[in-house]
């Protein structure tokens, strides 16, 4: 019994180890969200490797991401529809609104695109 809890404490210590030494990789400096939080929550003493979900993904975050691309699919091709013309020829009007739609991205990037 001993040798099991000792072998137990190693395995769980070993585990540790390794994913400081991961998270020391990533890096604090993501653009969106901790990865390295995520990692590390995602690695607890509890949370086994054989669990089928991620910590903190779930229909709610799976919904999100889903708007968020469906988002920007049409905010390209609303770029696309307004600055493209299959004869080449450039419209005076595109050239003129280009400020406009600077500023357009500008607030979205602020406002978190949604």
């Amino acid at each position: 019994a001993i040798l099991l809890i000792g072998i137990v404490g190693v395995h769980f210590w070993v585990r540790k180890f390794a994913a400081r030494l991961i998270v020391k990789r990533l890096g604090r400096d993501e653009v969106v969200g901790d990865l390295a939080r995520a990692f590390i929550n995602n690695t607890r003493w509890w949370r086994s490797l054989f669990l089928k979900k991620i910590k903190g993904w779930g229909p709610i975050s799976a919904r999100r991401l889903e708007k968020i691309r469906e988002d920007a699919d049409i905010f390209v091709q609303e770029l696309n529809d307004r600055y493209t013309d299959p004869s080449g020829e450039i419209k005076a009007s595109a050239v003129e609104s280009k400020e406009e739609d600077v500023k357009e991205v500008k607030q979205l990037a602020a406002s978190g695109g949604a």
